[in-house]
């Protein structure tokens, strides 16, 4: 194709304007280039995921799930959680962002194991990831709370969201609760005082992954 318009361009522009034909030349290839990765670009929803799992030594799974455009192999999606515990320590505003399995990752690096096992559109990835999680039950650290083995997955926490405040971390979302109204809905032993919310101190840190604001 390209060839082809450099052969128009040579009966349209005479040759002693050969920088001009070699300008023309370059604009049409890159044109081309950009035209044909336009067309190829997938829509939003057919974007793709991969779903990472990793697995320690005590037997616990964690499965993650990243835009397969970060291009992260398994050594590198374990990087990225140690950078992100390195990163958030040195940050006051993001110590309490650093996920429990982050911190396991840095603890156990030596014996962690990580590999792919999903490659594909997001949706699907999700699906993935939420089977597996189901299926593995109370071992996988995605059904069970940061503090307690107690809360498996079909045990989903609702609270208010007038009382409550969510806040997205690397890998999962970290979920912050007045502690007055958690301790008056029974959430005591799910909150950790000493880890508070960036930007709204009165709030504490819900040790708990399944949570539902309402």
């Amino acid at each position: 194709m390209c060839y082809n318009k450099f052969q128009s361009i040579k009966k349209i522009v005479p040759q002693k304007f050969g920088n001009l034909r070699k300008l023309l030349y370059i604009y049409y290839v890159i044109n081309d280039k950009d035209m044909k990765r336009f067309e190829k670009a997938p829509k939003s929803s057919e974007r793709l995921s991969y779903v990472y799992r990793t697995e320690f030594k005590d037997g616990s799974i964690h499965f993650g799930r990243v835009n397969a455009s970060k291009h992260y192999t398994p050594k590198a999606y374990i990087s990225n959680a140690i950078s992100a515990v390195k990163h958030n320590a040195n940050n006051p505003l993001r110590v309490c962002m650093t996920t429990e399995f982050e911190y396991k990752v840095a603890n156990e690096i030596d014996s962690v194991k990580c590999e792919i096992v999903f490659a594909g559109p997001t949706d699907e990835a999700k699906k993935f990831r939420n089977e597996e999680v189901a299926r593995l039950g109370i071992m996988c650290m995605n059904a069970r709370s940061a503090g307690s083995d107690s809360l498996g997955i079909d045990n989903i926490v609702t609270i208010s969201k007038e009382f409550s405040k969510a806040l997205k971390s690397a890998n999962e979302i970290l979920y912050f609760i007045d502690p007055r109204y958690g301790r008056s809905i029974g959430l005591a032993d799910k909150m950790i005082s000493n880890v508070k919310h960036p930007l709204y101190p009165n709030f504490i840190k819900l040790a708990c992954i399944q949570v539902e604001r309402v």
